[in-house]
């Protein structure tokens, strides 16, 4: 357990080398436009190109269900992120990890006239998440999608 514990700290400590920092994903890009992913494997994004590793699917949603921002602010809650920001049809969340206190970014940008919530969901510092940033759009998908289930 205990050679456990120090591989996962070396690890984490590695991910957050000086020289690896070019690879972190950028801040949040705010209300407008979700920003691309870099090209380390830290980041998903539902904008960007379909063949890109980075790709993920956007959140779909009935447009004639109204306003889908409460549902999707209440799921980032239940997934235990945080709401930071929210403009009109745009949230901004943070998921910080319980070990290393690491934060996350998610963006999301609905686009009611297409039924789709464009997401983006990277790391801030780091190189590899460990499929951290998919997993997460997708429990997102999940409660966003289907809630209750």
């Amino acid at each position: 357990m205990k050679l456990l514990l120090i591989a996962a700290i070396a690890l984490a400590g590695a991910a957050c080398l000086p020289g690896c920092s070019h690879a972190s994903a950028p801040g949040p890009s705010g209300p407008g436009a979700l920003g691309p992913c870099p090209s380390s494997p830290n980041c998903v994004c539902s904008s960007g190109p379909a063949d890109a590793s980075s790709h993920i699917p956007p959140l779909r949603f009935d447009p004639a269900g109204g306003d889908p921002m409460d549902a999707l602010a209440r799921a980032v809650q239940g997934l235990g992120g945080e709401v930071v920001s929210r403009d009109g049809h745009y949230l901004h969340a943070t998921f910080t990890s319980r070990w290393l206190r690491f934060v996350d970014d998610l963006e999301c940008i609905a686009v009611p006239v297409e039924g789709v919530v464009h997401v983006r969901s990277a790391s801030r510092i780091g190189y590899y998440d460990f499929g951290v940033n998919r997993r997460r759009v997708e429990s997102l998908r999940k409660a966003f999608e289907h809630p209750g289930q």
